[in-house]
């Protein structure tokens, strides 16, 4: 009976072991001698359906609609969560006519959490063809720091050849405390060439997806990549891109490229930034006339969505310290011995108890405190009145536990899965390594939870601090939300 519980439960959940989209992708930047890279769980295949009013968790735990802050976007833009949809497999960036005015609704998000060198991001995307840019880009919550990961102008609009030949790599140092703020950004016009970037022989970049991303090394350094091929560098005082003809050029400056006039103040791109999808009709191509229509911008003409198949984010880790993933791949899994490697300094009570994370301040909760198999396990605030917090740990030998729930159920892995992105929920409990966790001792208090099964730590989805974001495993690394601590 216990077994055949197991092959519904395995059966009976969504998230299962399976390959990311990227995987055949690997990150074309080099992690650096001794390092491998490592998934974030930013990463997000948008495989499943979102709409407004109506995100699931895959969504709401990663991203939010609109910008960073209140602003609804430059020049006609006014950012509309209702253009913003995924279809299962997809994500659109579409853009509509806002009825009696000559306002432009277009979609937008942000990522809720944000991202600090080193890091490398990437997306495949496929444009729109309508003139407004389309942007894969990063900014600091002062917006004093940018980076642009994409930016680019499609159309096949005739006058609009150059802009469709090119797709703009850039990043800006701002200073908002001045009336009009101040802006650089590393292009011609500030003796940096090579901002925007052409192939010869290439028409435009319309009509099919490609990889675009960037390696934020530094404060200092940025490599930006198209399809997995190096296109720029900028570093210091030098930089360099391949030109139109797929030769290498390297220049040097009198001048740092990255804050030419130093309005980051002598730190750089140093700040965290969010990540930011969405398309802007901008002021610079209003004043020109370059406008939409709403031939173009209606939907039978097939113009006006901006697709991104996935995006991904990836952190440089030192090899063999906690299973880096080097071009999407899954190396978690399997059942390392069942030794007690670190879990032995940590005392783990002998009753009921709390867990703490690190990186949000909120504990591990029990949804709705269900007593049905398949109930998530997700953080809410602490409290030591919430039963729905309190757990068991069942020592299993060998240094392995089994964590009970209030309803004395098993926390364990979701269909048994090996994946990043599994979640946690509560089951049943039987012997079966799912369900067994070690406790890895990372200091103060602090500790891990390793899966047995699978090798992955328990993580909270998205680094999310918010109530409600659920519990999920992840390759292991040294960050704040894969750490927890007893109440």
């Amino acid at each position: 009976m216990k077994k055949s519980l197991f092959a519904l439960f395995v059966s009976s959940i969504a998230i299962q072991a399976q390959a990311a989209e990227w995987d055949s992708y690997p990150v074309p930047a080099n992690a650096g001698a001794g390092n491998t890279w490592q998934l974030q769980s930013l990463s997000d295949d948008f495989n499943y359906n979102s709409t407004a009013g109506n995100r699931p968790s895959q969504f709401t735990s990663r991203w939010k609609e609109g910008f960073v802050n209140a602003w609804t976007g430059p020049s006609l833009t006014e950012w509309n969560a209702g253009h913003v949809w995924s279809n299962g497999d997809l994500l659109a960036i579409q853009a509509h006519q806002k009825p009696n005015s000559n306002k432009i609704y277009m979609g937008g998000i942000t990522s809720k959490s944000t991202v600090q060198y080193p890091v490398y991001l990437e997306a495949r995307v496929r444009l729109s063809d309508l003139t407004t840019a389309n942007n894969f880009w990063m900014l600091s919550a002062d917006s004093n720091e940018e980076i642009d990961i994409l930016e680019t102008y499609p159309s096949s609009r005739a006058g609009q050849e150059w802009f469709d030949q090119r797709i703009h790599l850039s990043h800006h140092a701002l200073d908002h405390s001045f009336t009009p703020f101040l802006d650089y950004q590393p292009r011609d016009e500030e003796g940096v060439s090579g901002t925007w970037y052409w192939e010869s022989g290439r028409d435009t970049w319309r009509g099919e997806f490609f990889r675009i991303g960037v390696y934020w090394k530094s404060p200092w350094h940025l490599e930006y990549y198209i399809n997995g091929r190096w296109v720029r560098t900028l570093s210091s005082n030098s930089y360099s891109y391949l030109d139109e003809n797929g030769s290498v050029i390297n220049k040097t400056a009198n001048f740092n490229v990255i804050d030419k006039y130093n309005y980051t103040k002598g730190t750089g791109l140093s700040k965290p930034m969010h990540v930011i999808i969405n398309m802007e009709q901008q002021s610079w191509r209003t004043d020109n006339g370059d406008i939409p229509t709403a031939v173009e911008l209606s939907d039978a003409n097939n113009k006006n969505i901006y697709w991104l198949d996935w995006v991904r984010v990836y952190k440089p880790v030192a090899s063999g310290s906690g299973g880096g993933d080097n071009g999407g791949g899954d190396n978690g899994g399997g059942d390392n011995g069942g030794g007690d490697n670190g879990g032995g300094s940590v005392s783990v009570p002998g009753g009921i108890t709390e867990l703490r994370n690190k990186n949000s301040n909120r504990c591990v909760d029990l949804a709705a405190g269900s007593s049905a198999n398949g109930t998530a396990i997700h953080q809410w605030g602490c409290s030591a009145s919430n039963t729905n917090q309190d757990f068991r740990f069942v020592s299993k030998g060998g240094g392995w536990y089994e964590i009970n729930s209030k309803h004395n159920k098993c926390v364990g892995v979701a269909g048994g899965s090996n994946s990043n992105g599994a979640e946690l929920i509560q089951w049943d409990c039987f012997a079966n390594n799912l369900f067994q966790f070690q406790l890895v001792d990372k200091g103060n208090g602090w500790f891990q939870m390793k899966n047995r099964n699978s090798g992955k730590c328990v993580a909270i989805n998205a680094s999310s601090k918010n109530n409600g974001a659920k519990l999920i495993q992840w390759t292991c690394n040294n960050n704040a939300d894969q750490q927890f601590k007893f109440e």
